[in-house]
Formats: structure tokens, sequence, C-alpha cells
């Protein structure tokens, strides 16, 4: 790749200071991206800083994972970053952000039983990056794993992995204008949920899984806006599996353009776990609430459906 430092940066570089809120890592030695990322987010103020790596433009290779420390955000350039086998950008701490131009960022990785960009920490954030997960087999690995309070992804498409996006365990996140792309086939479910709470969804963009884009299960109070889904290849939109949550679980659809669609043997919504999958205390609702397209030519939804279930 090609090493750019901005105008000005001189003072951003290895030499700049504990008091630098703002570094260069193109300013910093090293063969890979990840060697001059993790010196240039280690100079970083104690209190957060700023790691900008968007002078290190084209190819760029990791050949071991990076960790953005809390309160610090890292700054990804248009370039094309390929992560060795099992290399990671880890998010651990409270307040991490990783923050990309656009989705021609690509972030590419070869992660069994992982995530290729893994955000545990609180008020964890990522914007606008695309990332990918070439394991499609492993049924832990995904593109991106967020299991966080308060946390944020805004503008990310995740590639491939078995699962795509693996939010289990998250709770009171904001998902808006999600995007799922599949170049290698084999992902089973572009979001995965075990056990999430107060998920907030905005115009997610869902399609191209093998058994269904979304699999709630165990989840409580996922509230989806302006959602696009297409079921096909004999997939489903919704994969619904409720029954080992304590408690009262929901799925809320409504909002906005609100367009499912299923084609082929695919339902909209998958009734997973048989006569049990919705009950009074497991519910579903279905509010359509402006302009859109609701429907299948195969079945709108598989499985027991009563009173729990409602929409317009």
């Amino acid at each position: 790749g090609t090493n750019w430092m901005p105008a000005g940066g001189a003072a951003g570089g290895a030499a700049g200071g504990a008091n630098n809120a703002v570094l260069y890592a193109a300013n910093y030695p090293g063969a890979t991206f990840d060697v001059q990322v993790n010196a240039c987010l280690a100079a970083l103020p104690s209190g957060g800083g700023t790691c900008d790596a968007r002078g290190l433009t084209g190819a760029q290779t990791g050949a071991a994972s990076i960790t953005i420390p809390a309160h610090d955000t890292l700054l990804i350039g248009n370039s094309g970053l390929t992560m060795a086998t099992g290399a990671q950008i880890l998010m651990p701490n409270d307040s991490g952000t990783l923050a990309c131009p656009n989705i021609r960022t690509v972030i590419t990785g070869h992660v069994s039983g992982g995530a290729v960009v893994k955000a545990v920490g609180g008020l964890s954030a990522i914007y606008n990056c695309s990332v990918q997960n070439t394991d499609t087999a492993d049924a832990a690995s995904s593109a991106i794993y967020l299991a966080g309070i308060f946390s944020v992804l805004s503008g990310v498409e995740t590639q491939d992995g078995y699962y795509g996006l693996d939010i289990s365990g998250a709770y009171y996140s904001e998902i808006d204008n999600l995007k799922n792309y599949t170049a290698l086939g084999g992902q089973k479910y572009q979001v995965h949920m075990d056990s999430a709470n107060q998920i907030n969804f905005l115009n997610p963009t869902l399609g191209g899984a093998v058994t269904a884009e979304v699999d709630v299960e165990n989840s409580r109070a996922i509230h989806m806006e302006g959602i696009d889904c297409e079921a096909s290849n004999n997939a489903d939109c919704f994969d619904l599996n409720f029954t080992d949550r304590a408690g009262a679980s929901y799925l809320y659809i409504d909002g906005g353009y609100v367009q499912l669609k299923s084609y082929g043997t695919g339902y909209i919504f998958h009734g997973f776990s048989g006569d049990d999958s919705f009950t009074t205390a497991h519910n579903l609702y279905i509010f359509n609430g402006g302009a859109g397209d609701c429907n299948s030519i195969n079945g709108f939804i598989d499985d027991q459906v009563d009173g729990s279930v409602a929409g317009s």
C-alpha cells in the first residue's frame, strides 16, 4: 500500500507527544497495517483520541490483530485491508469506534469460530465499513460480532461468514442501514441473535442467506422499521425461536416503507420450534405503517399462529 501523511500532520507523528489527541498511522514505522496502527493507538493519550489511518491507502495487510482501546477511534481510508488468518479488529473496551469513509473500504479476514470485527465493549460504534469473513463453514464465525450495551452500527455492510452480523447478547443498541452481501455463498443467517434485548433496526436491507435472513432466537423487544427483505432460494426472512426465553419476547415490524417478499418454498416468517413458537408470551407484531409490499408466493407464515400474532 501507499503511505500518505496529511499536510500539517507532523505534529501527530511518532514523536508527537502524549497530549496529541489525533495521531497519523502513516507516521509510524512498520511493514504491515497492523504494526503501524497498533503503534499509533498505543501512543494516544489515556483519555482517548483518534488514530487516523486514512493515509495508508491501496491494498493493505494485517499480520496480527488490532485492538482499539477504550475511548479511542480508528479511522480507515479508501483501502482494501486483508487480515491474516485468525487476525481480528478487537474492540474489547467501552467507547471504542471504528469508522470508514464508505463501504468501499473492505476489511477481509478468515476467522474460524469468531468475528473479523469483534465489539464487546459498551458504547461501541462502527460506521460505514464493509466487513467480510471468508469462513462460511464454522458455526461461530461472523463478519461482525456486537455484544455490548448502547452500541451503534450505521451504514455497515456484512459479507459472508456463517453469520453476517452476530448480535447475541447485545442490548439497547441501534443498527441503521445495515446491508448484507454474500460473495461466497454458504452464509446461514445474515443476522443472528441469541438473547439480544432492545435492539432497534432502521432501514435494513436483507437477502442472500441460505437458511433465513434473520434468526430471532430467545430475544426480546426487537424492532425493525423500514425493512426490505426478500426470502429466496427456499430460505425464510425470519426464523423465530422464542421457546427458551424466560418471559416475554417481541418482534415488531413497523413504520415507513416495509417490503417483505418470499419466493420458492421460503416463508417470510417461519415458526422455528413447532407449536410453541407463538404463545401469549412470545409475540410477533406486524404493522405496515406506510407504502410498502407484503406478499409471499409460497406462504406468509409457517407453523402455529394464534392471537399473539397481529398485523395490518
